[in-house]
This record gives C-alpha cells, sequence and structure tokens, in this order.
C-alpha cells in the first residue's frame, strides 16, 4: 500500500512537472541549442553551480549533481541526486532520450516506465553552452522557466560563472532569479 502511495505521488509530482515545463508563448525568441553534443563527453557527473528556483528541487540544500549515461545512440539514463535539509540524499532516476526539435536537446521524463507513453510526461532540455572540453554547461528549456549553470567541478571561478550568466541572459533568461547552489 505504501509503494502504490509513493508511485501515485511520483506520477502526480512528475505530471505537474512537465505541465509547468512546457513551452509558454511569452519567449518571444527561439532558444539555441547546441546540435552538436557529443553524448559521450556530455556523459557523466555534472554539479549544479545555480539555478533557477524550481519547485522538484525545493528540498535540495546542497551538492546537487546530475549524472548522465548513455545506454544506446539515442537514449540516456539521468540520475539526479541532492542532500536534503535533513541530511539525507534523494535520488530522482529518469529516462532521456535525444529530441528532433530545434530548441531542444533531449526530452526527459521522470515518470514510471508505465506512464513513459504519455507526451506529456516528457521536459524539454536544452543545452543552450557548453565549452570544447566538456567541463561547463548552461541548460535551461524553451520557456525559460528552467535554468542551470553546470560544472565538472564543485565550484567555477568568476569569469567562467559571468561568461555562463551573460550568455543566458543573451538567450532571453531572467537571470536575475539564478540562486547559487550550495556544494
Amino acid at each position: 500500500m505504501k509503494v502504490t502511495k509513493i508511485i501515485l505521488a511520483v506520477t502526480a509530482l512528475t505530471l505537474l512537472a512537465v505541465v509547468c515545463a512546457q513551452p509558454s508563448r511569452a519567449a518571444s525568441k527561439k532558444l539555441t541549442a547546441r546540435k552538436d553534443i557529443d553524448l559521450s563527453k556530455y556523459s557523466g557527473k555534472w554539479y549544479e553551480i545555480a539555478r533557477f528556483p524550481n519547485w522538484f528541487e525545493r528540498k535540495c540544500e546542497s551538492d546537487v549533481t546530475a549524472e548522465y549515461e548513455v545506454t544506446s545512440a539515442n537514449q540516456i539514463i539521468v540520475r539526479n541526486s541532492c542532500k536534503q535539509k535533513d541530511g539525507k540524499i534523494e535520488v530522482a532516476t529518469g529516462l532521456a532520450n535525444v529530441a528532433t526539435d530545434p530548441e531542444v536537446t533531449l526530452r526527459v521524463t521522470f515518470a514510471p516506465k508505465m506512464l513513459r507513453f504519455i507526451p506529456f510526461v516528457w521536459a524539454n532540455y536544452t543545452v543552450i553552452s557548453v565549452d570544447e572540453n566538456y567541463r561547463h554547461a548552461l541548460v535551461g528549456e524553451p520557456s525559460r522557466k528552467y535554468l542551470w549553470i553546470l560544472s565538472r567541478d564543485k565550484s567555477v571561478d568568476s569569469t567562467t560563472y559571468d561568461a555562463m550568466v551573460d550568455k543566458a541572459k543573451a538567450e532571453g533568461f531572467d537571470v536575475s532569479k539564478l540562486v547559487k547552489s550550495e556544494g
């Protein structure tokens, strides 16, 4: 019974997240997605440096990471984790597929397998910028409701951070909403 309640809660939260992540008409400029991403280089662990506040990370206090594991040419396992205020580590495992939309790099879901056939449980994930060595990445989505600055290291220098913020601003994101992550 407890497992069923957990599955229903996760499903409801996932559906809400996906609905909130759908593109709005407010974004007037098309988002520039990097379509030349080498998924094997993008794979591995990324540390969250900053993000727009969002409901699904509301309990995350520190040590926010995202790990990507390529399982086939178009499919990636996604593991997001963070330390919560009570010290517990929360992990969410999802699936990503390479997107065909020019504004989107990947389509991501954290919905249970039995619901993944429903189109609206998939959210947009756009790699806006990644450096040539795959050390830093700027990730958002076309509605500009979500934004992340990621790094292979737990911190970045101010020059790199400022360049990522400037890129996000040039892409139409309200960078005043960025919150630096504790790590």
